[in-house]
Order: C-alpha cells, then structure tokens, then sequence
C-alpha cells in the first residue's frame, strides 16, 4: 500500500428472499449500521476492502477480494410506527458507545483469576498440610 492511501470498506447486503443486492460504501469505518431492512427477513453480508491511492500518477482504485457471506435474520418491528415516513435503504448509521473488550484483555482476565483461584487452592492445601503435622 501506497504511502498516503486509504483503505475504505465496502459491504453487500443481499435480502435472500427475492437476491436483492444492495452496496453500501462503509468508508473508514470498521462498525455501521443499516437501517431500513425489512422486518423478520434474512439477509446475506459480506465486506470487500478498498485501496484509493491519493498519488495523482496513480489513480487505480484496488478493490479487494470480499469476504465469506454470513448470514442474520432480522427481529420483528417493535412496538407501533411513530412516523409515516420511510426510512431509506441507502442509510448508514455510524455505531456509538462504549468499546467492546479484545481477545487479549479477556485472556488477561481469565489468567488473572486463574491464578488467583490458584493460589486460594495453595493457600488452603498448605493449611490442611500444616494442621496435620501439628496433632502428629
């Protein structure tokens, strides 16, 4: 990769029932939302990475290979329409709120209580081995 390019994200999104296929450009953005699916339908997703070179000699944009489909399946619409107005297909909602933990804290968590869950069991073997030989 070029020095200065970026690399964008794109996603498909195929409604199953009737091969519907619509391309949403994500941007930079690793987490979005789409709103405007139908209710309790199943759709089919899959995201490509895209190269856009900011040098002006070279203005090949690079699109990648997309990723293996995964499938979801929509809930059912919640409580009654507020607003008459539809919401179109074509827009994406940047997610907000707090971030999620990786792998590697919660590897460090579990080895954390791991070893603590250790060292009460050591604790106690030890007691157990010291009141036996104070009776003897």
């Amino acid at each position: 990769m070029g020095a200065g390019d970026q690399l964008q994200y794109r996603v498909q999104l195929t409604r199953v029932k009737d091969q519907q296929v619509s391309t949403y450009e994500a941007g930079m953005d690793v987490q979005f939302r789409i709103a405007g699916l139908e209710p309790k339908a199943d759709y089919t997703v899959r995201v490509c990475a895209v190269r856009l070179p900011t040098n002006e000699a070279n203005t090949v944009t690079l699109v990648g290979t997309y990723s293996p489909t995964t499938q979801l399946a929509t809930l059912a619409k919640a409580g009654p329409v507020v607003s008459n107005t539809p919401v179109s297909k074509q827009e994406i909602v940047k997610t907000t709120g707090e971030p999620t933990w990786t792998d590697q804290q919660w590897a460090v968590i579990i080895l954390c209580g791991f070893t603590l869950f250790a060292l009460i069991i050591a604790m106690v073997i030890q007691q157990l081995i010291s009141w036996g030989t104070v009776s003897s």
